[in-house]
């Protein structure tokens, strides 16, 4: 299976519990063969994007592209792959020169040691599309660890909630919504 990746746009080395390793992010491009590996890796897991999965392979080709009524197909985000599918960097809800929405995922579920490739890759997306803002929206049957890396580690302030905004086995819950300012990340990464 030939996996086609980007070219490296961010080199980050990361202090890992298996000691200090060099990791690269490129543009991964939504190739049939990288759906199936990114299916596969997320099969771990109860929700993407804050929406339960099935495990259905359609089902969550829905939550990364869009099938236009002409037939043609088009990308629900901008997407990053870290190293050869250690994780996964997107943004989706993107606003030009404003906001979009920032998603991640590690597939070894490990965050000791790479708080620094999250904090540079957002650098490279404020840097990159010139938004004012980032969100991120945390439904609340994550972890209270989630929330607070969030905020104490990655620097995001909680601006609010939307009640019973996602379903999740069977029971409504409420999400938060966190931003991130780009001056204040920008400020916050020279100190």
């Amino acid at each position: 299976m030939s996996v086609l990746l980007g070219n490296i746009v961010l080199s980050v080395e990361c202090d890992e519990p298996s000691g200090k390793i060099t990791r690269h992010i490129r543009p991964l491009r939504m190739t049939q063969e990288n759906l199936y590996i990114l299916y596969n890796k997320f099969k771990q897991f109860k929700t993407i994007i804050g929406k339960e999965f099935s495990g259905d392979f359609k089902q969550f080709c829905t939550l990364f592209l869009t099938q236009n009524k002409d037939g043609s197909i088009d990308s629900n985000g901008i997407f990053w792959i870290i190293d050869d599918f250690v994780g996964i960097f997107y943004i989706t809800d993107i606003e030009p020169g404003i906001d979009c929405r920032v998603h991640y995922s590690f597939f070894d579920r490990r965050h000791k040691g790479r708080v620094n490739l999250i904090n540079q890759m957002t650098t490279y997306i404020f840097n990159t599309f010139g938004f004012q803002r980032i969100t991120a929206k945390i439904p609340l049957y994550a972890k209270p660890s989630v929330l607070h890396f969030t905020e104490a580690r990655l620097g995001y302030t909680k601006e609010g909630r939307m009640r019973q905004a996602e379903r999740f086995d069977g029971k409504w819950f409420d999400v938060n919504i966190y931003g991130l300012l780009r001056e204040e990340h920008l400020n916050a990464s020279k100190a």
